[in-house]
């Protein structure tokens, strides 16, 4: 069944056509006459208007997602760090008790392209919270500037206690009114 129309669609798009041209050298395969070219740049600037909107949006949902996924890489780090009784830092110089997350360079830059500023609030020892917050801005879309994305560590006991679910929450702080909902990756929350 489905090679008839299949079969039937190549008819349509490329028999007919050709048939028409035959009888018709003037009416091109649209059915427009060829001397037309404005009405073709009409409808290329109308497949434009349309198409690029959503590429910056396709752009801006794989810039969060690639942010969330370097984020969420160190909460493995974080998690070694706090059962080792060391506390997760952004300070490159290994100082005794802490432990560097390797979010920055050695100028004290993040790595990642996307981000203008890391920070760690919290995670005093193994059973505390804490938060890992990105705000992204460098080579981002433009209108994503400012959003944060929160990696939120629940306290170990409220989890023992089953007032809480997962050891680990992802909460986006969006700035801008052209933060749409799809952008906002698998597992995570808009606020």
């Amino acid at each position: 069944m489905k090679r008839i129309f299949c079969t039937l669609g190549l008819f349509l798009l490329f028999i007919i056509p050709a048939k028409a041209n035959v009888i018709n050298p003037y009416i091109g395969i649209f059915g427009t006459t060829k001397t037309s070219g404005s009405g073709n740049i009409v409808l290329a600037s109308i497949f434009a208007a349309t198409a690029l909107p959503l590429y910056q949006d396709y752009i801006a949902k794989s810039q969060i997602a690639r942010v969330y996924g370097e984020i969420r890489a160190v909460q493995d780090v974080i998690d070694l760090a706090l059962f080792e009784d060391k506390k997760p830092t952004l300070d490159a110089e290994n100082k005794d008790g802490y432990e560097n997350i390797g979010l920055l360079n050695e100028n004290a830059k993040p790595r990642s392209d996307l981000v203008s500023k890391y920070e760690l609030k919290g995670f005093e020892n193994f059973d505390s919270d804490g938060e890992l917050i990105a705000t992204l801005g460098g080579k981002a879309v433009n209108f994503l500037h400012g959003t944060e994305i929160h990696l939120v560590r629940v306290d170990r006991e409220l989890i023992k206690s089953g007032e809480a679910s997962q050891d680990w929450i992802c909460r986006i702080k969006a700035n801008n009114s052209r933060f749409k909902w799809k952008f906002v990756p698998a597992g995570c929350s808009l606020e």
